[in-house]
């Protein structure tokens, strides 16, 4: 009896715990106790193994459907750490099309604003579709960015309260030829002739002073190639009358004569040294009723100018519209100058 019990006493000493590991970080803990086999290494039950296949099968038929709950460990160092849930495959194979969606949601405005290889320009300012080409005007994009073929709008700014409680009211729009840009030294002259403190006033007389001006980018012009020093548009506002009107500017006689008259008295007078030839005197209408000369100067040197100047008289201002280029050059690269003057109106 002695030796029996000290057998299962021994027999309980031997029997050793053992751990499976299964799939998906589950873990089954079973203790059993064999018959002792120095030879051969402890097996799992028949119980054991298909508990455990029976477990691995459940979790394959759920693993595309189902996402794993958010799960709590304790690190080597001691601290208690807990992750997020763990992304499925459906979400792991959804990441190209969330990336390609949000790259294009992100890469389309920047296109637009920056006007990227002229995407604007040709897209929409350039529209094939009138109802896109009206919305950007509406919204000011032609004034921003050139269409596709390089002409951009300029529209002269709202006048401060001070001009409109004087009477400056009138405003105008007109197209830019491709590379023309804004004459900073028109700003810096008004600057100098307005300084209360004189400090940075101009010496000798300063002259009429334009509203803008424009001109071609530097001193050779980008798109001829040429010199762009006798190239250029500007608008002069100049205070008159209230009661000024057309009939002032005509006198009674035909836009032709009116036309002359003006270049002979104003732009040619005597010992000026220049002779003016007129080509073209009409009356047109933008916004106001104006009157438009074509006429040709040439100067005591010798050079030959072309100009159209366009002159509307509105409420107690005469805004003056000239543009200059080379005679012989004027209407090259398909009329640029001369697209210009016929954009010029006057705004309500």
């Amino acid at each position: 009896m002695i030796l029996l019990l000290c057998s299962l006493i021994l027999l309980s000493q031997l029997g050793t715990p053992f751990t499976h590991s299964l799939q998906k970080h589950q873990v089954v803990e079973c203790n059993y106790y064999p018959i002792y086999n120095p030879f051969q290494q402890p097996q799992a039950s028949s119980a054991i193994v298909s508990f455990q296949t029976s477990l691995n099968s459940r979790d394959d038929d759920n693993q595309e459907d189902k996402q794993s709950d958010p799960y709590t460990y304790t690190s080597s160092t001691g601290f208690q750490v807990t992750r997020p849930i763990k992304p499925s495959a459906k979400l792991i194979n959804d990441l190209p099309r969330r990336l390609f969606v949000t790259t294009t949601f992100l890469t389309i405005p920047l296109a637009l604003g920056s006007n990227f290889l002229g995407v604007t320009s040709n897209l929409i300012l350039s529209s094939p579709v009138p109802a896109v080409r009206s919305l950007s005007e509406s919204l000011g994009l032609n004034t921003l960015y050139p269409d596709a073929s390089g002409y951009k709008t300029y529209i002269s700014p709202k006048p401060a309260s001070s001009l409109v409680s004087s009477g400056r009211l009138a405003r105008y729009k007109l197209t830019l030829p491709p590379a023309f840009v804004q004459d900073p030294s028109v700003n810096l002259a008004r600057a100098r002739a307005t300084d209360p403190n004189r400090e940075m006033k101009m010496r000798g007389s300063v002259g009429t002073i334009p509203d803008v001006a424009f001109g071609p980018m530097g001193k050779i012009d980008p798109v001829t190639r040429k010199s762009s020093s006798d190239v250029n548009i500007s608008v002069i506002t100049s205070a008159v009358d209230k009661s000024f009107n057309m009939d002032r500017i005509l006198r009674g006689k035909e836009p032709s004569e009116a036309g002359q008259v003006l270049i002979d008295t104003f732009l040619c007078g005597p010992g000026s040294g220049r002779e003016g030839k007129l080509v073209e005197a009409k009356l047109v209408k933008r916004g106001k009723e104006m009157l438009s000369i074509e006429y040709i100067i040439t100067k005591p040197s010798g050079k030959r100018l072309r100009s159209i100047s366009l002159l509307a008289p509105v409420g107690g201002e005469l805004v003056t519209y000239t543009v200059v280029g080379r005679e012989g050059e004027f209407d090259d690269d398909g009329g640029r100058l001369r697209r210009s003057a016929e954009s010029f109106e006057i705004l309500d």
